[in-house]
């Protein structure tokens, strides 16, 4: 799927940070101007959960992927289609 940039601020070919789950995360944060205490605060988690998302070091549960579409204008589809490949790529590292 390809994601218009002027609503979701991605461009027209997705790289290959754009496809994990940490750089979904990051990108839309930052786009924001926010920083990873803000998100936090605004998602319900800490500051370490959103760095560990955004290194790739853990995936969003099951209740924090709804609060980040919803915060972060993400759509789901990627969300979650970026947590799974993230997932695989954890559980290869472990």
């Amino acid at each position: 799927m390809i994601y218009s940039k002027r609503r979701h601020g991605y461009g027209d070919e997705m790289s290959t940070k754009q496809l994990t789950l940490g750089g979904q995360i990051k990108n839309a944060r930052l786009a924001r101007g926010w920083t990873q205490d803000e998100l936090a605060e605004r998602v319900g988690r800490s500051r370490i959960s959103v760095s560990d998302w955004e290194r790739g070091v853990k995936v969003p549960g099951v209740t924090a992927i709804p609060r980040l579409v919803a915060e972060l204008d993400i759509p789901v589809e990627l969300l979650v289609a970026a947590s799974q490949h993230t997932k695989k790529n954890i559980e290869v590292a472990a």
